[in-house]
């Protein structure tokens, strides 16, 4: 989820009602595709 470009309540929402049995949420403090990118491949590294 991009951070930078969500409203926080929507966030907040998202993240209190997604359900558990789902993936991580990774969340992505600035805008494109290349830090969407980064996100990605350091969560993988882990």
């Amino acid at each position: 989820m991009v951070t930078v470009s969500a409203k926080h309540a929507a966030t907040n929402f998202i993240e209190a009602n997604r359900p558990s049995h789902l993936m991580l949420i990774l969340l992505v403090n600035s805008k494109g595709s290349a830090s969407m990118l980064r996100t990605i491949g350091e969560h993988l590294a882990q």
